[in-house]
């Protein structure tokens, strides 16, 4: 190989990684106030349907949805995870808020612990995960909602 054969070949692996690392980013959208009924919580990492409470409260979900949308950028996909932290599978949350619509059908999932929140969206009948570090306003949103009394489901 030549040596502008070597050059050629290594800007097209840098012009390739910079596709890749661009894939790794996210933009999960929150759901719409008006479009949420209700929050179920699942307040263990493996929680049966049981355990599953929610709020309906609308001032409690419209911080949730307010601090998530305050976020901005920085959302990684779960490839990015799995070469930078060696992550292969989703992380486990303490902490699931599923964000139903009046059917009750899921329009939204938030996991959270403290050093990581995760999304996931429903868009043309596919789901897309995200992550992030989280800021202080949605986990105190989150557990201030948590914190209101639960309606068993």
């Amino acid at each position: 190989m030549t040596r502008t054969e070597r050059w050629i070949a290594i800007a097209v692996a840098v012009a390739g990684l910079g596709i890749a690392w661009w894939s790794f980013e996210a933009t999960p959208t929150p759901p719409r106030l008006e479009d949420v009924a209700s929050i179920s919580w699942s307040l263990t990492p493996r929680a049966c349907i049981d355990e599953r409470f929610q709020t309906t409260d609308k001032d409690s979900i419209a911080r949730i949805i307010d601090a998530y949308g305050r976020m901005g950028g920085g959302w990684k996909t779960s490839r990015y995870l799995a070469l930078t932290r060696g992550w292969f599978t989703a992380p486990s949350f303490p902490n699931t808020a599923l964000f139903r619509d009046k059917n009750g059908n899921s329009l939204h999932v938030l996991w959270f612990a403290d050093e990581l929140v995760g999304a996931r969206t429903f868009q043309g009948g596919r789901a897309s995960d995200a992550y992030r570090q989280p800021t202080p306003e949605l986990l105190a949103a989150l557990r201030g909602a948590k914190r209101e009394p639960l309606k068993r489901c």
